[in-house]
C-alpha cells in the first residue's frame, strides 16, 4: 500500500461487537468459528486451509443462496493477536490481488470495535464490487453475523476453545454471577473441591496457597484408580479480574513440560466473560492437552463453577 489518500478506493465498515477482543481475534482466526458468520446473510463458508501467520494463507469457498461457488484466497501479512490483521485478498489461487485489507480491534467500555478497511486498486474497481456485490452492506451484515455467533455461544453460556496460535489454547466462557463470586469459586479451596474434580472422581488432594509465589497441588482419583495430579506456582493474583498461575502435569514425562496459564474475569452487566489463555511449550504439548478430552470435562467443570457462583451469590 502508498501513503497516498485511499478513502475513495476503500471499503469500510465498522462495529462494536459486545464481548472481549481475545474472543473476537479468535473468531476471526479459528476456522470452526469462521465458518459459522463468515458472509453476507444466506450465505455459507467453507475452509480448505487456515494456517493464520504472516505468509500464511487461508483458503475457502464461499457458497451463495443460488448455489454458485466463490474460491477466495487471502494471504497474511501481518498478524498481531489480538489487535490486528492485514491481508491481500484475490479471487481463487491463481487469481490477480483484488484488494488489502486490514482489520483492527479496539477495546472499549463495552467490549471490541471492529473496523474492516479493504482498499481496492481503482477507484472503479472499488466501486464495481460496490454497485455488483454489494460489498459495503455485505460487510455490515457479516459483522453482525460475527455478533450473532458470538452471542449464540456467550449467550448460552457455553465454553468456548480456540487455538489462536500454535503453542495456546484459549477457553472462554460467559457466566451469568458477578466476576467476584467467580473468582472466589475458582480459587477457594472449600469450593474447588466441588467443581474441579470430574464426575464419578474423588478430590483427594486440595492444597491452595493463594499469593504470588505461593503453590498449589490438586490431585482427584478417576473411577478406573488412575490418580490425576496437577501442581504449579502463582504468578501474579488480581482479584477479581486476573490471575496468572503455571501448570504441570505431574506425571512423567508430562511434568516438565509446564503451561502458563492467564486467566481474566471482565463483569458486564452482572455478568462475567471469563478468558483463560493456556500456554504450552510446545505444539506436542499443546496438541496433546487438546485431544486429551480436556474441552467436555472443563465445560462440565464450569457448569458447576457457575451453579457455585449462583449459590453463593443468592442467585435463583
Amino acid at each position: 500500500m502508498t501513503h497516498d489518500d485511499t478513502t475513495e478506493r476503500s471499503v469500510i465498515t465498522q462495529r462494536e461487537i459486545p464481548f472481549p477482543r481475545e474472543l473476537v481475534f479468535a473468531a476471526f482466526t479459528d476456522r470452526e468459528h469462521i465458518g459459522n458468520w463468515w458472509g453476507p446473510n444466506g450465505f455459507t463458508t467453507t475452509t480448505s486451509e487456515m494456517d493464520v501467520r504472516p505468509g500464511g494463507a487461508w483458503r475457502y469457498t464461499m457458497h451463495a443462496p443460488d448455489g454458485t461457488d466463490f474460491p477466495n484466497l487471502i494471504v497474511y501479512d501481518v498478524v498481531e493477536p489480538p489487535s490486528r490483521l492485514e491481508y491481500h485478498h484475490s479471487g481463487d489461487a491463481d487469481g490477480p490481488v483484488e484488494f488489502h485489507s486490514v482489520v483492527t480491534f479496539d477495546e472499549t467500555g463495552g467490549g471490541t470495535r471492529v473496523t474492516l478497511s479493504a482498499v481496492f486498486p481503482t477507484k472503479a474497481m472499488r466501486d464495481r464490487v460496490v454497485r455488483d456485490f454489494g460489498a459495503d452492506e455485505g460487510g455490515k451484515q457479516t459483522l453482525a453475523r460475527l455478533e450473532a455467533h458470538l452471542a449464540g455461544a456467550a449467550g448460552g453460556n457455553k465454553l468456548v476453545v480456540t487455538t489462536p496460535s500454535d503453542i495456546e489454547l484459549v477457553l472462554t466462557r460467559v457466566f451469568d454471577a458477578p466476576a467476584a463470586l467467580v473468582f472466589d469459586t475458582m480459587t477457594q479451596a472449600e469450593h474447588v473441591r466441588r467443581w474441579w474434580p470430574c464426575e464419578g472422581s474423588e478430590m483427594t488432594v486440595c492444597d491452595i496457597d493463594l499469593r504470588p509465589g505461593g503453590a498449589y497441588r490438586f490431585a482427584m482419583v478417576l473411577p478406573n484408580g488412575f490418580e490425576v495430579p496437577f501442581r504449579g506456582e502463582y504468578l501474579e493474583i488480581d482479584p477479581p479480574g486476573r490471575i496468572v498461575f503455571t501448570e504441570i502435569f505431574d506425571i512423567e514425562p508430562h511434568n516438565a513440560h509446564p503451561a502458563v496459564v492467564t486467566t481474566t474475569f471482565q463483569e458486564r452487566e452482572g455478568r462475567t466473560t471469563m478468558i483463560v489463555n493456556v500456554r504450552h511449550d510446545s505444539k506436542e504439548s499443546r496438541d496433546a492437552h487438546l485431544n486429551s478430552g480436556m474441552e467436555s470435562g472443563a465445560a462440565a467443570c464450569y457448569d458447576r463453577v457457575e451453579a457455585i457462583a449462583q449459590e453463593l451469590g443468592g442467585i435463583h
